[in-house]
């Protein structure tokens, strides 16, 4: 099976870079990609509120790319974080989920889930900030109703926890010769370098790009998915931890 690509947006809000954003989903609409748009809710992170005045027609125009049959996933509730949990995956070094009580988290998602929906959109999709989600998380999420998560490390789609989870590995588009790999995007903080390159690769590649349903459906045998997951897991783990490592070194 070749491989099949993902684009996924996250920090989608009123906030938001809206001009490349606007760029980025004309371009996408003529090549016929859809992507997947992690909205915010109720955005009120600081390094997201500085970024750009609001977008007047922010909901109208999500309501428009959902209308074309792009995803809406819910990117959090506020997308603040209140720890340094890094959660089941050990991606980042914040969280706005992890490690907290049941019943704060599912009032969390709930709220954010009531804004979407008040708003005339509908997420059947969850994207955590910054990679982080624990178990409490993901029972929270099963229990109100969601059906998938954009993250997980794996070549395949795969079940665990009564969720679908579509893998998310990379952040930089690249080249591979099989698998269900989802392009992990913010667009504000982008060098304009990086969004060319971006571009460049969705025109090249377009034809390899599918849908979240698309994705969804292109599963390996349960051995073989399997067998790759747990492969590739400790690889990436250590990368991530690299990362992590980084990160704290610049902060500190």
């Amino acid at each position: 099976m070749k491989a099949m690509y993902l684009l996924r947006l996250d920090d989608i809000c009123e906030h938001m870079a809206w001009e490349r954003f606007e760029s980025l989903a004309g371009y996408a609409q003529e090549l016929g990609i859809a992507p997947i748009l992690g909205v915010i809710p109720q955005n009120e992170d600081p390094q997201l509120l500085r970024h750009q005045k609001p977008q007047a027609r922010f909901w109208e125009r999500m309501r428009e790319y959902q209308d074309r049959g792009w995803e809406i996933a819910m990117h959090g509730s506020t997308h603040v974080y209140v720890n340094r949990n890094p959660g089941i995956l050990a991606r980042g070094n914040l969280s706005e989920f992890a490690g907290l009580p049941r019943a704060q988290q599912e009032e969390k998602l709930r709220r954010g889930l009531a804004i979407l929906k008040n708003n005339g959109l509908a997420a059947r999709t969850f994207m955590a900030p910054s990679h982080s989600f624990d178990r409490v998380t993901l029972e929270a999420l099963r229990s109100l109703g969601f059906l998938y998560v954009t993250d997980g490390v794996g070549f395949y789609p795969y079940k665990a926890h009564g969720l679908t989870f579509i893998p998310q590995i990379f952040s930089r588009p690249r080249r591979m010769p099989f698998g269900v790999f989802t392009f992990c995007t913010h667009l504000s903080p982008m060098e304009d370098r990086r969004f060319v390159e971006m571009l460049e690769f969705l025109k090249a590649q377009r034809a390899s790009f599918v849908s979240l349903q698309e994705a969804v459906q292109a599963t390996a045998s349960l051995p073989v998915a399997t067998a790759f997951r747990w492969m590739i897991w400790p690889v990436v783990r250590s990368y991530w931890a690299l990362q992590r490592r980084r990160s704290a070194d610049v902060e500190g």
